[in-house]
């Protein structure tokens, strides 16, 4: 990743994966990141520079990371967050989606981000009571967590009716983020 993120050495990060993977295909962070890496490419690609092989790279080996710490028996919330994100924005599957942004969350419940992706999702489907106990599990974690706590400000205010926590949430948000337009708007 250090070669992707720090070095911008596509290339060079891409040859990096493939090697790790030659030498052992079922290295699951490999597979994760190179896949995550792909998945960016392929997203951030002008629509005339997209190319199909990387969104397909990307979705079979976040699979298939899942698919072996699941036959491993082991969790990975990691891994289960990746896919989770992949099949909400990428297959609109929101139904599996939820099934792995849930075991994320469940297996990881120290991570306010695993936390956070849940309850934004849960907010899309509209189970407001759950959204509402995991933006505060969020907000416990990192209380200075921006998006998670305008985004609970939003919604007790729009679904809870409770404006004053509604407000206290929010200026805490903007503190937090101050420079931040979503946050900011948001409430």
């Amino acid at each position: 990743l250090f070669l992707y993120n720090t070095k911008k050495d596509l290339p060079g990060a891409e040859g990096m994966f493939q090697n790790a993977l030659r030498v052992n295909s079922e290295y699951v962070e490999a597979l994760l990141d190179y896949g995550m890496m792909c998945w960016n490419r392929w997203r951030m690609a002008d629509a005339d520079r997209k190319q199909e092989s990387d969104k397909n790279r990307a979705a079979t080996m976040l699979r298939k990371a899942v698919d072996i710490i699941v036959q491993s028996k082991q969790h990975h919330a990691r891994a289960y967050s990746k896919l989770a994100l992949w099949l909400d924005i990428v297959e609109h599957d929101a139904e599996k989606a939820t099934k792995y942004f849930k075991l994320a969350a469940d297996h990881d419940l120290k991570n306010a981000d695993h936390q956070f992706n849940y309850a934004s999702h849960l907010e899309e489907q509209k189970e407001y009571d759950e959204v509402g106990k995991r933006y505060q599990a969020t907000i416990r974690l990192d209380p200075t967590h921006a998006a998670a706590l305008s985004n609970y400000a939003t919604l007790l205010h729009s679904h809870f009716l409770d404006k004053e926590g509604a407000e206290r949430f929010h200026h805490r948000a903007v503190k937090a983020a101050p420079r931040d337009p979503d946050v900011c708007l948001n409430y």
